[in-house]
């Protein structure tokens, strides 16, 4: 059973492991575009109140991750979507995805978005399944940074 999980400091190393293998495996060419100092301590990074690093874990092993990061206060960033090559197709990354959009919904965001080069293909097949819309295409030194982004719904306030 794969339990998901906000992260714990100790929990570290193994995050850095499978982020930088995917990078370094699947994202050679671009892997700087995905470079940061969030995964030398993720839990502080992503520590403030509207933000949030979660972890999908089986066995005691991390096998898949997502992030929230406040962009501004009433939107997020999501990020750092990755999931161990094992684990793909099984429906993990639609459930990291859920439990990150539904912190968004409770920390009152307006908007998600995400930013993804072209190689990243499964995040933003998946972002657009969720209902993310692409809203820009960016370029960032030699490549195009996609950027999607969902709006939140929320139940209008009776007075």
């Amino acid at each position: 059973m794969v339990l998901i999980r906000k992260i714990c400091s100790r929990d570290t190393p193994q995050v850095k492991q499978l982020i930088r293998g995917i990078l370094d495996k699947e994202f050679a060419s671009v892997h700087q575009a995905y470079a940061g100092p969030d995964l030398d301590d993720p839990a502080s990074y992503y520590g403030g109140r509207k933000d949030i690093f979660l972890v999908a874990e089986q066995d005691g092993a991390i096998i898949g991750t997502v992030a929230i990061k406040e962009d501004s206060p009433d939107t997020a960033l999501l990020r750092r979507i990755f999931l161990n090559k094992e684990f793909r197709g099984r429906g993990y990354g639609k459930k990291l995805m859920q439990k990150a959009l539904e912190f968004c919904f409770e920390q009152h965001y307006q908007n998600v978005t995400f930013r993804g080069t072209a190689a990243m293909q499964a995040a933003l097949q998946l972002c657009l399944k969720e209902g993310f819309k692409e809203t820009d295409v960016a370029e960032m030194n030699a490549l195009k940074m996609h950027v999607l982004t969902k709006h939140l719904k929320h139940p209008a306030v009776r007075q």
